[in-house]
């Protein structure tokens, strides 16, 4: 048996269990998801997921081998001659074939080359297991008659955390700008639907003379975890994304398996120059 780490919020949640989709087909070994880091409800348990819960004993007997009870530095050391625990090395893409020794997984997994091949899957798997709310189910039967585009702006703590800002950067004005006229130019008669935990600075920021009447600033409740809102996405046909894995499984999941679809993303995903494979490029995607 395998465990993978859960971690973060939604979109980091389903990069993390993409990862251990693959890790179990790669493998054939059964492997499990170690949810004691996603929060007290993690939104992908509310999603048709077919992997199983690490119970407390088997992270136990797992979690002890790599010092998840010691300091900091200690921690590191024991991790250091852990054969059986494996931490992601970089943000970049590296083999499963190299790590698929491991038996505990720590990591972000931040590449959708890791899941090359189980599109299908995942594009099921990562549906509501429940029903959404009647005010979501219907702006997506509007939004789905519509040539709908997202566009995904994170500012909150990027903002004011200055390690998130200096890590991952802030896109600004323009970048936002040229995205939508981008995309504004390529297709027919598209609606902007902007999706932002700062609408004061959207409204403020994001227009133009060319998209009056096309905008659209939508509130979506935090309450249950962002999964309204990654539905609303999936429910568009192209999008525009920050630097952020929420807004990435948005635009992945949006405009269906269409080859039409046009994502526009930034040129750089860490604002400090840290090698990276997120946007996938062999899908057509754009980076600005």
């Amino acid at each position: 048996m395998k465990i993978v780490k859960i971690k973060g919020s939604l979109g980091n949640q389903m990069f993390g269990y993409a990862f251990a989709l693959a890790l179990a087909e790669k493998t054939d070994e059964e492997v499990k998801l170690d949810l004691t880091d996603a929060g007290e409800n993690p939104a992908l348990k509310k999603m048709n997921i077919s992997l199983g819960e690490a119970s407390p004993n088997q992270i136990k007997k797992l979690g002890e081998l790599h010092g998840g009870k010691l300091p900091g530095p200690l921690k590191i050391f024991a991790r250091a001659f852990d054969r059986k625990y494996y931490c992601e090395e970089s943000c970049a893409y590296k083999s499963i074939d190299t790590i698929s020794g491991k038996s505990y997984f720590d990591g972000s997994w931040q590449s959708p080359k890791y899941f090359e091949g189980l599109e299908d899957v995942l594009r099921l798997e990562f549906t509501p297991d429940d029903e959404l709310s009647a005010s979501t189910v219907e702006l997506i039967e509007k939004i789905k008659s519509e040539n709908a585009v997202f566009v995904g702006v994170r500012r909150g703590d990027y903002v004011t955390d200055k390690k998130l800002s200096s890590f991952y950067g802030v896109q600004d004005a323009e970048y936002y700008e040229n995205a939508m006229r981008y995309i504004f130019e390529r297709t027919d008669m598209p609606v902007f639907y902007v999706m932002t935990n700062d609408r004061e600075w959207a409204e403020d920021n994001i227009s133009a003379p060319d998209f009056d009447g096309k905008i659209r600033f939508i509130d979506v409740s935090p309450s249950d975890g962002g999964l309204d809102e990654m539905m609303l996405m999936a429910a568009c046909r192209h999008a525009v994304i920050p630097s952020s894995a929420f807004y990435f499984w948005g635009a992945w999941l949006a405009g269906g398996k269409g080859g039409d679809k046009i994502v526009v993303a930034p040129r750089k995903w860490f604002a400090d120059g840290t090698p990276d494979d997120v946007v996938p490029e062999s899908l057509g995607w754009v980076k600005m």
